[in-house]
């Protein structure tokens, strides 16, 4: 009972600086793009984001053919050959458009499995690698400082003394 709230604690810390939401192109109603030979297509979605403000964004794109690949979100516009991350302003609603032209004489596609990621906070947390050590011994240094006191408080608030245990003489 004790350790109920540290462990809370413990959990907001760590919830704190790992969010991030990532999309499928099929999530968000964009599917698998075909682009025939020496043509230009057009593609234009709407998806909504429960995190705001100023954020990384990592778009993907997994293809078949020789494509030159245009996507604009929000008034940002970034040209993507394989991947490509960007800062952006995500709000509540964010419209994605997508211009793909294919400048081989094969049809060329996008596949419905490439995506967008959205990152809040620094950059460290970005990648799932490396870079995620850093952020875990921050987060464990954080909590070295912050839980012994929480934890001593709730011990002391919390505490229930208890009697002393007679021992029995059997005779």
């Amino acid at each position: 009972m004790k350790l109920y709230g540290a462990l809370i604690a413990l959990l907001l810390i760590l919830s704190i600086d790992s969010i991030k939401e990532s999309y499928s192109f099929a999530e968000l109603g964009l599917g698998r793009i075909e682009i025939d030979s020496l043509s230009t297509q057009q593609k234009e979605a709407v998806f909504k984001s429960s995190i705001t403000g100023s954020l990384l964004v990592n778009i993907t794109i997994y293809f078949e053919g020789k494509i030159l690949v245009e996507i604009t979100l929000n008034n940002v516009t970034v040209k993507v050959k394989k991947s490509v991350e960007f800062r952006c302003n995500i709000e509540a609603k964010n419209k994605i458009k997508i211009r793909a032209t294919n400048y081989g004489t094969s049809k060329a596609v996008i596949y419905e499995n490439s995506t967008i990621t959205i990152y809040r906070g620094s950059e460290a947390e970005k990648n799932e690698g490396e870079d995620n050590v850093l952020l875990l011994l921050k987060t464990a240094f954080i909590c070295s400082i912050a839980l012994p006191p929480l934890i001593y408080i709730f011990e002391k608030r919390y505490f229930i003394p208890r009697e002393a245990e007679a021992e029995v003489i059997v005779v």
